[in-house]
């Protein structure tokens, strides 16, 4: 069954990259794109993400609940699994910001993926919190539910979502200046506080977002010197030429009916 799914994840993803935001096929697959992102079978669940990434990519989110549900399922299953596919959620979180839908996907990684009770879930959603605050500046998202949220990441006893913590800190710090961050950080140990201290008066201010939200002029942003992701890494590339001499096959025509109650 498997095997069925993984052919049809790579025909819709192939489908989605001929569309426009108008294309019925948007509404048409609306319902399926959540249950794609919990794919289990860790062999075509890479092919899952990118089925997804190409649906957000063509028709963006056009609304909150269902962007919700995207992020809730990348945290059921995109940070315990295979380094390509953690790579793929990483994406995904970004291009959801890019579309306009950069609220929820914080919103959701602060109160379901830093309340996880697996270390890796909660790494994974400090990390990509910060990933998409530094890409793409303060504007997209509820900076002060993030800054608030820091203290409970700093308690934390795991030493990597402390080290998450303090560069998210950093660059909220950037964005949000001196006055609100000792206010929300002023209940943390002292000896962290401090070492915050030392980068917030490194830090540049206000934060240059690397990239932009689409529609809002250049895509690629503007490095500004700081740690964090390089525009290069989200740099959009050609396709490789593809030449493909088998006969066409109408594959989703020809799909069981059983598919989409197998994807769960």
């Amino acid at each position: 069954a498997w095997k069925v799914r993984q052919a049809a994840y790579k025909e819709v993803a192939a489908e989605f990259t001929k569309c426009d935001s108008t294309d019925p096929l948007g509404r048409k697959y609306q319902q399926q794109v959540p249950k794609w992102i919990v794919e289990t079978t860790a062999i075509p669940q890479e092919d899952a993400y990118d089925a997804v990434l190409a649906y957000v990519d063509a028709f963006g989110s056009d609304s909150e609940g269902f962007t919700t549900s995207l992020i809730e399922g990348l945290v059921a299953k995109g940070f315990t699994t295979r380094p390509k596919t953690r790579v793929k959620a990483q994406e995904l979180c970004l291009l959801l910001t890019e579309v306009g839908s950069g609220k929820p996907v914080a919103h959701t990684l602060l109160t379901v993926g830093t309340k996880s009770k697996t270390p890796k879930v909660v790494i994974g959603s400090v990390e990509f919190l910060y990933t998409i605050v530094k890409t793409f500046g303060g504007k997209p998202f509820d900076i002060k539910e993030i800054g608030a949220g820091l203290p409970t990441m700093f308690g934390s006893a795991n030493a990597a979502v402390r080290e998450w913590a303090h560069k998210l800190a950093v660059t909220v710090y950037q964005i949000a200046g001196p006055a609100p961050m000792h206010q929300w950080l002023k209940d943390i140990k002292p000896i962290q506080l401090a070492e915050l201290e030392k980068d917030f008066r490194k830090a540049e201010h206000p934060l240059v977002p690397l990239k932009q939200l689409r529609g809002a002029g250049d895509r690629d942003g503007a490095n500004n010197g700081t740690d964090g992701p390089s525009p290069m890494e989200f740099e959009e590339k050609e396709p490789e030429e593809y030449i493909d001499d088998t006969e066409p096959y109408d594959f989703l025509s020809n799909m069981p009916d059983e598919f989409y109650e197998n994807i769960v």
